[in-house]
């Protein structure tokens, strides 16, 4: 378990494939801000990108787990800025908030979180401004078989297919708000 941690500015010299903050292969993570939030911000590296996919958090395989923690202006060239997850790593996220997350360049297609990994995952309590992505700015599932969103807060984030919520599984959403959508709000298939 990583508590109260904080990252800031993280980049491999050279370019980061994956993960820039935190590459978990194979484990079990569990990130959690405590008294004080935890958190991942790149402010000083305005134009670059921290990592290819997943500049906060990168996951493959196992469970991950993220409770009170801030990602602020993090940049991918492809997918996830604050988190991304492949293979079977089951993701929950509580009491998070994703503010200016980026990835709208190449073939960069966005979200602050990419999940494309199996399982069934969990967003709740979690607010995301101003996050920009060629297809969505906010969230992407199209990994595992469920998704359930409870009480989180999406507004302004900017997307060419679902500005907030771009779902290719099954989902449920339990007072969730949704303002201001560029794109509109959310993309299913």
């Amino acid at each position: 378990d990583l508590d109260e941690i904080t990252i800031t500015d993280a980049k491999v010299t050279g370019g980061a494939l994956l993960g820039a903050g935190i590459y978990a292969l194979d484990t079990d993570l569990t990130i959690s801000g405590l008294a004080n939030n935890s958190s991942f911000s790149a402010p000083n590296l305005t134009g670059e990108d921290q990592a290819d996919w997943g500049a906060g958090i990168y996951c493959n395989n196992g469970f991950l787990d993220v409770t009170d923690t801030d990602f602020e202006d993090l940049r991918a060239g492809e997918e996830g800025a604050g988190i991304y997850t492949t293979g079977s790593c089951e993701t929950t996220v509580d009491n998070a908030s994703f503010n200016r997350m980026d990835v709208n360049r190449g073939d960069g297609d966005g979200w602050a979180i990419m999940i494309a990994a199996t399982g069934v995952h969990g967003i709740s309590n979690s607010i995301f401004t101003a996050n920009i992505g060629l297809d969505s700015g906010a969230v992407r599932v199209d990994g595992g078989t469920m998704v359930a969103l409870n009480g989180n807060f999406f507004d302004g984030n900017q997307g060419g297919e679902g500005s907030h919520l771009y779902l290719e599984v099954d989902a449920t959403d339990f007072g969730s708000t949704y303002l201001n959508a560029d794109a509109g709000a959310v993309r299913t298939e």
